[in-house]
């Protein structure tokens, strides 16, 4: 979660595009087949939507993203 005060600048994006990254590179090693994050309100799980993330059917505010999906993003 980023600080209030710093909301809108980007930052919390930054950190997520950093972990996936981290992710995608782990996966080479190991076998990884997405990254979850579980969306604390809404307008959380809306980010994440925004980045193609999939809502869990059975937990809204669960989602993921395989990382076959990651590798041919742009990030």
């Amino acid at each position: 979660m980023v600080d209030h005060r710093e909301q809108s600048k980007g930052l919390g994006q930054d950190l997520l595009a950093f972990a996936l990254h981290l992710a995608l590179d782990f996966s080479n090693h190991v076998g990884i087949y997405a990254v979850i994050v579980d969306a604390k309100h809404e307008r959380a799980a809306t980010f994440y939507r925004g980045l193609g993330f999939e809502a869990m059917p059975e937990h809204p505010l669960r989602l993921f993203l395989p990382l076959s999906r990651l590798a041919k993003t742009q990030w």
